[in-house]
């Protein structure tokens, strides 16, 4: 068995180890044999929160408190069971591991769904504990596998982060400011916000203006995308401002880099505090800037730096806090909390009405905003993390590690 592993001091450093005899499996329990998996920014923000978000217990490894695995959604097949229900040879699609094989012990098993109990984990992390057999996954097809592995969990992110701010009229803003633009879940975000202001405006009727703010070299692709009303560098949000002059609006600032710099800019850009609504964490993409111009954040450091999110999510809520030096209203947004709240309060059908043809959209799309290439091996997947980590990887790729023979596949 093979895994990659992380040094919990030094994200940079990260290796993939190898165990040579496998433990006999468990008594009621599964081994699932993981053959591909997606790597994107949200893989780096499991990383940096892992563990004020617990994300380093869901796959412990031989040394939890010196290293972590890197946590992937992926697909995989059942190679060997000892649990009445599970037959060898079903795939499911899930959180694993980013390694070779997984073992667990299911908890409930339905024709649908394994899920898997992790009773040493906040109850809000329920999301991750559901395995979805493929053969009966609605949102499931063999032609979209790639394109679902990358986009799942980032485009039900951004869903329920729109949801968040329909729930809330939009804060009373209708200028959005979103950081890290050219990340899957910024853009999906971007797409869905506008098209849902569209479709129910808020209360003064106004379209909403969705700002995007990435690096120099990424702004024409950024742009090209058409889901934002304009693209910003970072290192020119003072110069060209994110308010025009007859706007009177405070800002709701959706930050999915998790980057001090980026944001001090962008109050500083509107004029200060008094002008900001809110701001909303939603990752922490960025280790160091992308831009050389603004200085880098040392890895150890940035999670705790980024706007206070981490410390204050480890309990798994959206607590509110006030930024020390700003007085602005300031929460971290977590997906899974949020939809449990909505879950008691309209129901599934509510909750997610709008996902079946969103998501139907996006597949048949997502050509159009990226091109996947598949790669082979846990050492391209290392390789491919260091980019992500250091802010090289092309945000017009979709990163696929297959741990199946084959060459690369671009």
């Amino acid at each position: 068995m093979n895994s990659l592993e992380i040094d919990v001091c030094d994200f940079k450093s990260v290796g993939v180890t190898t165990l040579d005899v496998l433990p006999p499996l468990a008594v009621n329990s599964i081994r699932v044999k993981i053959e591909k998996f997606a790597i994107s920014a949200n893989n780096i923000t499991y990383v940096a929160l892992g563990k004020s978000m617990h994300y380093n217990e869901f796959f412990p490894t031989r040394t939890p408190n010196q290293t972590c695995t890197l946590p992937v959604w992926g697909v995989a097949t059942v190679t060997a069971s000892t649990h009445h229900l599970v037959q060898p040879g079903v795939r499911i699609y899930g959180y694993f591991p980013a390694a070779s094989l997984y073992d667990f012990e299911p908890s409930i098993v339905t024709k649908t769904t394994i899920k898997v109990s992790r009773s040493h984990l906040p109850p809000d992390r329920a999301a991750y504990n559901a395995y979805e057999i493929c053969t009966t996954d609605p949102l499931y097809t063999p032609r979209t596998e790639n394109a679902m592995l990358l986009f799942r969990p980032l485009w039900f992110t951004s869903y329920l982060l729109t949801d968040y701010f329909q729930y809330h009229n939009y804060f009373d803003s209708t200028v959005i400011v979103v950081s890290s633009a050219s990340s899957k879940t910024s853009f999906c975000f971007a797409q869905l916000i506008s098209k849902a202001a569209t479709a129910s405006p808020p209360h003064n009727s106004r379209s909403i203006k969705v700002i995007g703010l990435t690096s120099k070299r990424n702004v024409s692709w950024t742009q090209s995308l058409g889901v934002y009303s304009t693209v910003i560098a970072y290192q020119d949000i003072s110069a060209k401002g994110l308010l025009n002059k007859h706007e009177n609006t405070q800002i709701v600032f959706v930050d999915v880099a998790g980057d001090p710099r980026v944001k001090k800019a962008v109050i500083e850009a509107v004029g200060g505090p008094l002008n900001v609504r809110k701001v909303i964490g939603v990752g922490i993409s960025h280790f160091s800037p992308l831009d050389s111009s603004l200085p880098a954040i040392p890895p150890a450091a940035s999670a705790a730096a980024a706007g206070g999110a981490p410390t204050l999510a480890a309990s798994g809520s959206n607590k509110k806090l006030r930024d020390d030096d700003q007085k602005i209203d300031s929460e971290f947004f977590f997906a899974p909390e949020w939809v449990k709240k909505r879950l008691a309060q309209v129901g599934p059908q509510e909750t997610f009405k709008g996902v079946q043809e969103g998501w139907t959209s996006l597949m048949e799309n997502a050509d159009k905003f990226i091109s996947i290439k598949e790669f082979h091996g846990l050492n391209e997947a290392k390789r491919i993390y260091l980019e992500m980590l250091g802010g090289k990887a092309s945000p017009d790729v979709g990163y696929i590690v297959s741990l199946e023979g084959g060459k690369a596949k671009i």
